[in-house]
């Protein structure tokens, strides 16, 4: 029902402003380099996007204190809520899981 009213207009402006959004996050990443979220996070990337393949996430755990689940699901693509809901579905419960 949403997409039938506006589309792919709000996902694509993350896009159209990521520029917009990277000058503002670099004095923030200057001014607090030793900067952690204080709360557990997961992140799931996907093995078929040449745009955000898995390996960008490489290092990201120093930003969480309290931890960084990292999951690849290999035979999804860049829409993996919409490729492969089941499994993402799964792995968020999962995680949810551990702390509920």
């Amino acid at each position: 029902e949403e997409y039938s009213r506006n589309g792919l207009q709000g996902p694509m402006n993350w896009y159209r402003t990521r520029e917009i959004n990277l000058e503002d996050e670099i004095p923030l990443a200057e001014k607090y380099p030793s900067w952690q979220f204080q709360v557990p996070a997961m992140i799931v990337m996907v093995g078929h996007d040449p745009a955000l393949p898995p390996e960008l996430t490489d290092g990201m755990e120093k930003y969480f204190a309290k931890g960084l689940r990292k999951e690849v699901i290999p035979e999804a693509s860049h829409w993996v809520l919409i490729h492969t809901p089941t499994e993402v579905n799964k792995l968020i419960g999962e995680f949810l899981e551990q702390f509920l």
